[in-house]
């Protein structure tokens, strides 16, 4: 429930114009345009005086661009504000790379009252996808290599804290994933806003499976996919909506919805290989899944909207080689990221009640993600990706590495370079395969760049369990203690050495000391807990109250053990909580020149003479006297066709023999920034 004053600016599932609707119809690498459409309704019972101002502010914190219009709303009426203008300096680009992002901060006024407010993200960028193939981002050919995503973690479903969804974004960015497909429905606004700030694009669709329904069941789902653009709309991350039933392929009235919604982002068709007509025909473009490696010549371009992998990494290697060799399959989305509960049969216990996954239900990777991050990420990295266990004859290392050493129990067999395979010749990192003769103990891979090793890991071959070690996931958050926040803890099993002892087939019994509880018990299995592959793992769930955690844990036969973690107070005022500073400090341009100028849009025209000086009112902020060396006049001109986005500013100036000197007169105290602009 939101409480507003009578003035306010409604919440955009609400209609097709509700809340606020931000586009940037130009953007260039040194300006951009901003359209921002606000909606504002009065349920007073007369007419108001409604003034929006909406400020669009910087990573810093300072308003780069101020809007402000004026209305007359009637009673029980709306009036949609319109505010066009741009930024034409210091423009920084959002991308995958560099995810940089503005705030658009608007704010109501009744008379001269502020009574509502609301504030979005704002990435500036712009994407094109070729006829013939390659998708651009900025300009920029960028290949689209990602996953799906179901949202769900278990226990729970998808009742997950802002937090898990994070954490499932910063994998896949630590994986270097540029895309992730929400399949197949939309997904909580906390995994949109963390693609936002890590530059992971996103394609979202409406929750769809397989079959059509009835005109009722066609109307509920078109005002899904509706809700979910409105939701999203003001999101960079968002490329594309699904405009097709999955499955089955293109279904016009979620095309045409997802246009009239947003005429901005391109529309996906959402075909299977068995079934429909194999074309994008009225969406923007073809995605198809992928699983038996389509043959044939293109027509037009593709996305992989699913395609087959392996846990080994093998599989997924052929056919992102496949994908990176043809400019037509531009993109491609793995099935899945994680293991997942499905209503196929399935037998056995908690490992047989979800499938697939490059990573499982509790998020631990399989190998597969490695290679993702061999392939995908520069910084030097390195992992062992088969145990090393007795009667092996090859060990496979992923790498982005330019050669791999591999060392058995100390002794060097020599370095590498990755496997010449013909199926895998467009991999940045195919896999570094060696020959061993099997000894137990220690192997170890070195990872060489440039004549030095910069990554090194060390396998071992397990030995007898003597016990449990504890860790808890709290990489890049903290736990909330807000009685919902949840954070994943995993005890491993491992022998003397600290090797996982993976074929260890006892449970772990979990229990928590301090402001938090377990999620679940025997009459879900969640505790006591058996090990997957020598690793059980837990969910904890954060108390009302902050403090200091401690989870233990025990197995039969092994020596218990322990991890002490702590939770951070949670703020009930959600203002405070998400509030960030504004600079709305004072800004004045001003565009120095002789008569008949050009003044630049937007800034004060200095109009000045010849003579050995003038001043300028800086409008409240004092007054600036310019003047050249003694005994000079300043010459004021103009200079044509000065290219660029301040042009106007350019062809104007005001020089001087040998030297310019300002003098700032009656400045308060404080601060401040000069920038000037200077050509010959």
């Amino acid at each position: 429930m939101v409480q507003t004053e009578r003035l306010y600016i409604p919440f955009p599932w609400e209609s097709l114009r509700a809340g606020v609707v931000i586009t940037t119809p130009t953007v260039k690498k040194d300006c951009a345009t901003i359209d921002v459409k606000t909606t504002v309704r009065n349920e007073h019972a007369e007419p108001r005086a409604c003034t929006l101002l909406t400020r669009v502010i910087d990573a810093e914190g300072c308003v780069v661009l101020r809007m402000r219009k004026s209305a007359e709303i009637s009673a029980g009426g709306e009036y949609t504000f319109s505010q066009v203008d741009g930024i034409d300096e210091d423009l920084h680009l959002w991308s995958c790379d560099e995810p940089y992002l503005y705030r658009v901060h608007c704010q109501v006024f009744d008379g001269d009252e502020a009574v509502d407010g609301i504030e979005n993200r704002l990435g500036i960028r712009e994407f094109e996808l070729r006829e013939d193939g390659g998708f651009l981002l900025n300009g920029e050919e960028l290949m689209l290599i990602g996953t799906n995503r179901h949202q769900q973690y278990p226990y729970i479903g998808d009742a997950v804290p802002k937090s898990l969804h994070r954490k499932d974004a910063l994998q896949f960015k630590q994986a270097g994933f540029n895309v992730v497909r929400l399949a197949h429905y939309p997904h909580d606004n906390a995994f949109v806003e963390a693609c936002d700030e890590l530059g992971i694009l996103v394609y979202e669709e409406g929750p769809t499976w397989i079959d059509f329904g009835s005109e009722k069941w066609n109307e509920n789902l078109e005002e899904a996919l509706r809700r979910a653009v409105r939701n999203h709309r003001n999101h960079p991350s968002i490329f594309a909506w699904g405009g097709g039933i999955n499955h089955r392929g293109p279904f016009e009235p979620l095309h045409y919805a997802a246009k009239e919604e947003d005429p901005t982002r391109l529309t996906a068709s959402n075909h299977s290989a068995w079934s429909g007509s194999q074309r994008s025909d009225v969406c923007d473009f073809y995605s198809n899944m992928d699983y038996g490696n389509m043959d044939g010549e293109l027509e037009e371009p593709l996305f992989a909207m699913e395609h087959g992998s392996s846990v080994d990494g093998e599989r997924t290697q052929v056919i992102v080689s496949r994908y990176k060799g043809d400019p037509l399959r531009f993109g491609m989305a793995a099935w899945t990221a994680h293991a997942y509960y499905t209503f196929h049969p399935q037998t056995g216990g908690q490992l047989n009640r979800t499938r697939g996954g490059m990573m499982d239900i509790f998020r631990i990777p399989r190998p597969v993600f490695y290679w993702y991050q061999s392939e995908l990420t520069v910084e030097p990295m390195i992992y062992i990706a088969d145990a090393w266990r007795e009667g092996m004859e090859q060990l496979r290392v992923f790498s982005n590495c330019d050669e791999v050493e591999l060392l058995i129990n100390g002794a060097s067999t020599g370095r590498r370079r990755p496997d010449a395979d013909p199926q895998k010749g467009n991999l940045n990192s195919p896999p570094f395969t060696f020959r061993v003769c099997w000894q137990e103990g220690e192997v170890t891979a070195r990872g060489w760049k440039d004549g030095q090793v910069v990554a090194t890991e060390t396998a071992r071959t397990p030995e007898t369990p003597v016990r449990l070690e504890l860790s808890v996931d709290m990489e890049g958050r903290e736990l909330v203690a807000d009685g919902a926040d949840i954070v994943l803890a995993f005890a491993h099993v491992v022998d003397g050495h600290g090797t996982t002892v993976t074929d260890y087939a006892g449970r772990v019994a979990f229990e928590v000391e301090g402001p938090a509880e377990i999620v679940g018990g025997a009459e879900i299995e969640s505790n006591p807990m058996e090990c997957f592959d020598g690793i059980a793992p837990v969910l904890v769930r954060a108390g009302l109250g902050a403090g200091e955690i401690v989870l233990r844990g025990e197995a039969e036969g092994l020596e218990g053990g322990e991890v002490r973690f702590a939770s951070v107070p949670y703020s009930e005022d959600a203002l405070i909580a998400v509030a960030q500073p504004i600079y709305d400090l004072p800004r004045m341009k001003v565009d120095l020149g002789g008569e008949r100028q050009h003044i630049q849009y937007g800034w004060a025209p200095w109009v000045g003479e010849d003579g050995p000086e003038a001043s300028f009112d800086l409008s409240g902020l004092g007054r600036v006297v310019l003047r050249g060396a003694s005994g000079e006049n300043l010459r004021w001109r103009g200079e044509s066709n000065v290219p660029g986005p301040l042009g106007f500013m350019a062809e104007d100036g005001v020089c001087s023999p040998s030297e310019l000197n300002l003098e700032f007169i009656d400045l308060e105290a404080g601060r401040y920034v000069l920038k000037t602009y200077h050509h010959g």
